[in-house]
């Protein structure tokens, strides 16, 4: 999982800027996954299901008119999000959520060359 080796030396690069005695304070959690394990909400305020293994727990998340979608950098709105994951079942995708709450903040897509958008 290359997104999370690179985002653990983003971290830790991160970590080594601050000040001594400086808090780090987490406010996402971000979930790896590919858009076959995702079941993405029906509506603005609806809810996300991920599964990430047969035998994991079933996540589920509640997206607000807040929830940012982004494709390759771009935003984008929760129907392309979504006719984008049925037409890339491959894709990798993070999943965010606010800390210490069930409320989807964002999903990220980045996009490998020579992919369909």
């Amino acid at each position: 999982m290359k997104l999370n080796t690179l985002f653990l030396a983003l971290v830790l690069s991160a970590g080594a800027m601050l000040p001594a005695g400086a808090a780090v304070k987490v406010l996402e959690l971000g979930h790896e996954a590919d858009s076959r394990m995702i079941r993405m909400p029906d509506r603005e305020d609806g809810e996300l299901t991920l599964q990430t293994c047969t035998t994991c727990k079933v996540l589920r998340l509640r997206a607000t008119v807040e929830t940012l979608y982004v494709i390759d950098g771009q935003p984008v709105t929760l129907k392309d999000m979504s006719k984008y994951l049925r037409s890339n079942p491959d894709a990798n995708v993070v999943v965010m959520q606010r800390k210490d709450t069930t409320t989807l903040s964002r999903i990220v897509v980045h996009v490998a060359r020579g992919a369909r958008q």
